[in-house]
């Protein structure tokens, strides 16, 4: 389900995105997949254009009490960023968060990270983190020439659709013309008027 989901994401937007990850201690880890829409995804297209991709981000709404079951050690900072000093929220009660990945600059080199955040929280910053890809999957409905996006159907079906949008104008004007007709006579001329 969520691959054919990801298919027409592909379809519209160019790009779709499955994120791969673990939960779960040994012996009882679990593969999980999610959904990632394009709008989730936090990349700069610039960058991709001249060489490869080494920094992503999503970003995701969360309720702050998931965010206390996920983050357990961190509750009382989750709170401190969400309520003030008389227990008023400052902040909606679900939060944006976001997650970023920086891929090491070389092979060998150690400048890695992997970080996960919210305005006023930082939830989880691994500054050593090794990982050689992105955790996700992509699917790209077609491969573009530069970039990292891929073009959808709508964009490639663009320069065809004002094609027909040109052929269907002229048809409607000639449908118009010819449904429409215009008797024209000459003065001179000896038409009788009961036979138009």
């Amino acid at each position: 389900e969520k691959g054919e989901l990801c298919f027409l994401d592909a379809q519209v937007g160019g790009i779709a995105a499955i994120k791969v990850y673990v939960t779960g201690k040994k012996g009882k880890a679990r593969l999980n997949f999610d959904r990632v829409t394009r709008g989730e995804l936090i990349l700069d297209e610039n960058v991709s254009r001249y060489e490869e991709m080494r920094t992503l981000g999503q970003r995701k709404k969360c309720s702050v009490e998931f965010l206390k079951r996920e983050y357990p050690d961190k509750a009382d900072e989750i709170e401190e960023a969400v309520f003030d000093d008389d227990n008023e929220v400052k902040i909606n009660y679900e939060v944006e968060v976001f997650e970023f990945w920086h891929l090491n600059s070389d092979e060998g080199a150690a400048d890695g990270r992997h970080i996960i955040y919210f305005d006023g929280c930082v939830l989880y910053d691994n500054k050593k983190w090794n990982g050689d890809r992105f955790p996700f999957a992509f699917f790209r409905y077609r491969e573009r020439g530069h970039g990292f996006s891929g073009r959808g159907a709508v964009e490639t079906c663009y320069p065809l659709q004002v094609h027909l949008n040109d052929l269907m104008r002229l048809q409607k004007e000639s449908l118009e013309f010819t449904n429409h007709p215009i008797w024209s006579e000459h003065e001179d001329a000896e038409v009788d008027q009961e036979s138009k």
